[in-house]
C-alpha cells in the first residue's frame, strides 16, 4: 500500500474504484432519464437490449441514443433487482477472437474536433490455456498508418466495485509494445521470462537494468541486418527447477518493465454491466477514461465517460476509428 501511495500518480491509481464510483453518481443526476422499455429491456441483461443498441449505433455513434441505452444499463446494473449479468467467463469461449470499440463515452464526443482513436482487443488463450486479452490503442497517421500502443495479460475474475454492482474482469497486464503501421503485431509472450510477477519485482528489475533501454536500441539496430540473437541471457527459472529462460535486452521489456510499476492492476480492472455473447455486443468501463468527463463543459459533455460499447468483428478486420 505504501508503495502504491508513493506518488500522486500511485494515490489516484489507489483510489480508482471509488472515484468512479462516485463520478458515476455524478452523471446519473446529470443523466436523461432513459425510457421505461430500455430500462425495462436493461433490466432483463439479455437479448432484449441488443436490439436497441444495435439501431442506436447503425443511426449514428455518436447519437444521444446510444448514450440514453448507455446509462440504462448502468441504472440496471446498480439496481438490487437487476437479474444477474452474464459473467465473460462463463461464456469465454463465445469470447474468443476480435472486439473492436465503435463507442466511447470519453472520445466519441471528441469527434467534432477532429480527435479519434482505434481500440479493439483480441481475446484468446496462451500456451497454458489461461484466458488472454490483447489490447491494442491506434492513433491515426497519414496515408492509413496507426501508431499503436499495445499490452496484453491474464484475464481473471475481480470484486466488483460496489456490493452487487456489476460483474468485474481483472487484466494482469504483463506485457507492453508500440508499433508503428497499418496493424499491431499479435502477443508478442511473456518477453520476462514469467519471473516479473508483480510491480515490486518489476520496479526492482527496471532500477537494475537501465542498460536494457540502450542495448535494446542497438538490438533494434542490428535486428534490420539480421541479427537477432544479440544480447540474450540465460535467467534461472523463478520455480527453482534448474531451467532456464532467454531473455533479449529489448525495447519491449524495459517498456513492460516501467509500465507494470505506472500501471497497477487497480487501472486495469474493468466493470463489464452488460454482455451478449451471441449478438456479439459488450459495454465495459475503462475507469481510467473516468476523468475526460471532468473536462470543461464546452470540451466534453460529461456523461458516462468511462463506458465503451464493443461490436465482435472478424478477425481480419481492418481497424476502424471510434
Amino acid at each position: 500500500e505504501d508503495f502504491t501511495r508513493l506518488l500522486p500518480w500511485f494515490n489516484f491509481a489507489a483510489g480508482i474504484a471509488e472515484s468512479h464510483v462516485a463520478r458515476r453518481a455524478v452523471a446519473r443526476e446529470e443523466a436523461v432519464e432513459p425510457s421505461p422499455s430500455l430500462l425495462q429491456a436493461a433490466a432483463s441483461g439479455g437479448a432484449e437490449l441488443s436490439g436497441p443498441l444495435c439501431s442506436a449505433l447503425a443511426a449514428e455513434p455518436s447519437a444521444p441514443e446510444v448514450e440514453e441505452v448507455v446509462e440504462a444499463v448502468m441504472r440496471a446494473a446498480e439496481s438490487c433487482e437487476k437479474s444477474g449479468a452474464t459473467h465473460p467467463s462463463d461464456v469465454f469461449e463465445e469470447l474468443r477472437g476480435r472486439w473492436q470499440v465503435v463507442w466511447s463515452g470519453a472520445y466519441t464526443p471528441l469527434k467534432r474536433f477532429g480527435l479519434s482513436q482505434c481500440i479493439y482487443v483480441d481475446v484468446g488463450t496462451d500456451a497454458a490455456q489461461l484466458p488472454t486479452v490483447d489490447a491494442h490503442s491506434g492513433l491515426p497517421l497519414p496515408f492509413g498508418f496507426f501508431l499503436w500502443t499495445s499490452c496484453a495479460g491474464e484475464l481473471v475474475e475481480a470484486p466488483p466495485f460496489t456490493e452487487g454492482g456489476p460483474p468485474t474482469v481483472l487484466i494482469r497486464f504483463n506485457r507492453y509494445w508500440v508499433d508503428l503501421g497499418l496493424q499491431p503485431r499479435r502477443d508478442i509472450g511473456r518477453i520476462d521470462g514469467g519471473f516479473v510477477t508483480d510491480r515490486l519485482r518489476a520496479f526492482g528489475a527496471a532500477l537494475v537494468t537501465p542498460v536494457l533501454l540502450e542495448f535494446g536500441a542497438v538490438r533494434w539496430f542490428l535486428g534490420l541486418f539480421g541479427f537477432d540473437k544479440a544480447f540474450e541471457v540465460d535467467v534461472p527459472s523463478p520455480e527453482g527447477d534448474g531451467k532456464t529462460f532467454k531473455l533479449q535486452a529489448s525495447l519491449e521489456l524495459y517498456l513492460t518493465l516501467l509500465a507494470m510499476v505506472a500501471f497497477p492492476e487497480s487501472l486495469s480492472t474493468c466493470p463489464v454491466p452488460f454482455l451478449d455473447s451471441q449478438a456479439g455486443l459488450c459495454i465495459f468501463e475503462i475507469p481510467l477514461l473516468g476523468p475526460a468527463g471532468d473536462l470543461p463543459r464546452w470540451l466534453h459533455p460529461g456523461g458516462n465517460a468511462a463506458a465503451l460499447i464493443a461490436r465482435k468483428v472478424p478477425d481480419d478486420c481492418a481497424p476502424a476509428l471510434i
